[in-house]
């Protein structure tokens, strides 16, 4: 046999419960917000700093091969240069640091123009 004070127990804590469990829902669903409105704000720097260090990686792939296949020719070319020159290292070290020195990955800084890209070696001074 069931008493009324069991069931008005048994519904004191339900609704108890109850009201924690959409106290605790609200919670979840107001916290994200709450912390992620300085994020939003910073979006577009971050979708602009995503866009270009995918942009370098696309615009490496061609131009990485193409430095690399000039370093290597490069590379021979200097060899050679050294062994018809009778061993004049300063004819060769032209030839390899102009090949063989530069930029070899274009990175967003290079895309922004913040900093110089050197196909054929550092230019000295």
């Amino acid at each position: 046999m069931v008493r009324a004070t069991d069931f008005t127990a048994q519904s004191n804590r339900s609704s108890s419960s109850f009201l924690f469990v959409m106290l605790f829902t609200l919670s979840l669903l107001i916290a994200p917000g709450i912390s992620t409105q300085s994020a939003w704000a910073d979006a577009g720097e971050n979708a602009t700093e995503v866009g270009l260090g995918v942009a370098s990686f696309v615009a490496t792939l061609p131009y990485g091969a193409v430095k690399i296949a000039y370093a290597s020719l490069g590379a021979i070319i200097g060899g050679f240069t050294y062994l018809l020159t009778a061993g004049d290292l300063e004819s060769a070290n032209v030839v390899w640091e102009k090949s063989l020195l530069g930029t070899y990955v274009l990175t967003p800084d290079h895309l922004k123009g913040d900093k110089q890209v050197y196909f054929l070696g550092p230019i000295k001074e």
